[in-house]
């Protein structure tokens, strides 16, 4: 078990072994803590997720020992901004999941969170913002991945961009999303 501290001195409990957290730290964290923790460590691998398959990637660490006490890990403003995930991909995936399961082909939850992740990148850099516009966004590609070609999609896209108008109501009178994938 290893804690970490804010600039607050308040104290938190830290999953330094989270393939989605180490990487942060080696890449954020004060070089003396880095040294300390990373010290002994001749390499560190772990699970590295593409929309498409699941790789390893590997930390260097310094292969030596470390003869001090331990170092204090503290939470900078930027280190902690880093740790900080957004709920929204793994709430979005875990309701595809549970009503929806056929629209991944791969059994790796890293892949189809890496999946759903690059599409909902693709929808912000459209310029969607709300939960609801990103939701169906997603929802419509990861089911028919080739709509995102179909003019009448990208205008309804576009619009709901610039607009009050919701994603849902645009696809539904351009005709290229029907309500049986919304409900």
């Amino acid at each position: 078990t290893m804690f970490a501290w804010d600039m607050d001195k308040s104290r938190y409990l830290m999953r330094y072994y989270d393939p989605l957290i180490t990487p942060v730290l080696h890449r954020l964290a004060d070089k003396q803590w880095k040294t300390w923790f990373f010290g002994p460590v001749i390499a560190w691998w772990y699970p590295v997720a593409s929309p498409t398959e699941e790789t390893w990637s590997r930390i260097e660490g310094y292969g030596e020992a470390v003869p001090h006490d331990p170092v204090q890990l503290i939470l900078t403003e930027e280190l902690w901004d880093a740790l900080s995930s957004d709920p929204f991909p793994f709430r979005l995936l875990n309701l595809m999941e549970q009503k929806f399961p056929s629209r991944f082909s791969s059994d790796c939850y890293g892949v189809r969170l890496a999946k759903v992740e690059d599409v909902l990148a693709s929808g912000r850099k459209y310029g969607l913002k709300t939960s609801d516009d990103l939701t169906i966004y997603a929802l419509a590609l990861l089911e028919e991945p080739g709509r995102a070609n179909d003019p009448r999609w990208q205008a309804a896209v576009r619009m709901a961009a610039m607009s009050d108008e919701s994603l849902k109501t645009l696809l539904k009178n351009s005709g290229t999303y029907g309500t049986e994938q919304t409900s």
